[in-house]
């Protein structure tokens, strides 16, 4: 939550909003490919469609990750807010009670 806040934030540098946005969607593709990995096997060429994806994700001539991220990310963070709060509340709550 705080890695959105930082790169929606005004302030600061851009370099670290750029590499926040990175990383972002970089655990965002890991966190997908853990759990569907097993159909983006089946894609010839995956491992290579995957490197080439992560490097137009990284060049800051390309700023793919920056296109990713506001694109579908935003949108989608924005329009389930409540939701990923809620979670985030419940969590807080599970954790202090432990």
């Amino acid at each position: 939550m705080h890695s959105i806040r930082a790169i929606e934030s005004s302030d600061g540098g851009d370099d670290d909003k750029i590499w926040l946005t990175y990383w972002m969607v970089f655990g965002i593709f890991t966190v997908a490919e853990t759990f569907f990995g097993f159909i983006f096997y089946f894609i010839p060429y995956w491992d290579w469609i995957r490197l080439v994806l992560f490097i137009w994700l990284l060049l800051p001539n390309f700023n793919g990750a920056k296109q990713i991220y506001e694109g579908v990310i935003k949108e989608i963070l924005r329009d389930n807010k409540k939701v990923i709060q809620g979670w985030i509340s419940m969590t807080q709550n599970a954790a202090s009670n432990v």
